[in-house]
Order: structure tokens, then C-alpha cells, then sequence
């Protein structure tokens, strides 16, 4: 019975300290999640500061003809990005029923994951 219980309390030891360790990783990446998030809404303040300074120029743009042709531009745009989107969800479908390790390889893995 003693041996039993010197084996369990190694154990209960062992487990105590994966314990502790995950807590302690939990802990960290806790406090790293913080700062990223932190960083994010810095991103995103500066990301609606220049797009409102775009809308702003877009508006100063007195030519009717101009303005015209930037819209008819973006309109393009956002076409060729629905497609591209398109093509490379289609893409990105193929490789990963492929059967492909495509996690191992940093070409395929950019292909399958989205990075938007």
C-alpha cells in the first residue's frame, strides 16, 4: 500500500505541475490576446481616419465626369475582387479534398487559408 501510494503521489505531482504550467500559458497568451486586441483598435482607429480622409477627397473632386469615372472604376473593382474571391474559394476547396498536406506547405497553406 505504501508503494501504491508513493507511485500515486508522484502522479498527482506530476499532474499538479502540467497543471500549473497550463495555467501559467494560459495566463500568458491571456496577456498577449490584451495587447494584440489593444493593438487591433489602434489599427482600426487609424484605418477609419484615412478612409474618412478618402471620402473626403472624393468629395472635393468638383468634375462630374471624374467622379463619374472613379465610380464606374470602383464598381469594376469590387466585380474583379468578387470574382478573385470566387476563384480562389474555389481553389482553396480543390487543394484541401485533394488529400494534399497542404499544411505543410507554406504555397498551398497561403492558397487554402484566408488571410482577409
Amino acid at each position: 500500500m505504501l508503494s501504491r501510494r508513493d507511485v500515486l503521489s508522484l502522479v498527482n505531482e506530476n499532474l499538479a505541475n502540467r497543471v500549473a504550467a497550463t495555467q501559467e500559458s494560459l495566463s500568458s497568451a491571456e496577456v498577449e490576446n490584451r495587447k494584440v486586441t489593444r493593438k487591433n483598435q489602434e489599427l482600426v482607429q487609424v484605418l477609419l481616419e484615412l478612409t474618412n480622409k478618402a471620402e473626403a477627397q472624393r468629395e472635393d473632386i468638383g468634375d462630374g465626369e471624374l467622379k463619374d469615372r472613379l465610380e464606374a472604376l470602383e464598381r469594376e473593382n469590387k466585380s474583379r475582387r468578387a470574382r478573385w474571391r470566387t476563384l480562389k474559394d474555389v481553389v482553396g476547396s480543390v487543394i484541401v479534398g485533394s488529400g494534399v498536406d497542404w499544411a505543410r506547405n507554406e504555397e498551398l497553406c497561403s492558397l487554402v487559408m484566408d488571410e482577409d
